[in-house]
């Protein structure tokens, strides 16, 4: 128990992964300035995996975010945590004014390895 972070922070979900197509990028971390990269591996994950969409008032989430809903305070917390790392823009500033009334969806999750098979890269990835 010495080691637990206390409050959870919900961006080492951007951070420590799976290493399948769906799963975040891995990176390498520097304790100096973690807090910074923590920022920055959750920005880039949102932004390449939420679609927002406001003809059909809906935003396009990954399943991180379903399965790890309570890391983040439930469904508003899920979303003030989108917006805040989301680019800005015209969907962003939809996002943040729709937030009570959006209805999420989920992207299927590929848990098919992240780009390598039998110890070599996989073409598809070049």
């Amino acid at each position: 128990l010495g080691w637990v972070i206390a409050p959870l922070d919900p961006r080492i979900h951007f951070a420590l992964n799976c290493a399948s197509r769906s799963c975040p990028p891995v990176g390498v971390y520097d304790a100096a300035r973690i807090d910074g990269q923590l920022d920055q591996a959750a920005r880039n994950f949102v932004n390449g995996e939420t679609a927002v969409d406001p003809a059909a008032n809906s935003v396009r989430l990954s399943a991180i975010f379903r399965w790890y809903a309570g890391d983040f305070c439930g469904r508003q917390g899920v979303l003030s945590f989108v917006v805040q790392h989301l680019a800005a823009g015209p969907e962003r500033d939809w996002l943040a004014a729709q937030q009570a009334a959006v209805r999420i969806t989920y992207t299927p999750y590929d848990w098919s390895l992240n780009g390598f098979t039998a110890g070599r890269l996989d073409t598809r990835d070049r």
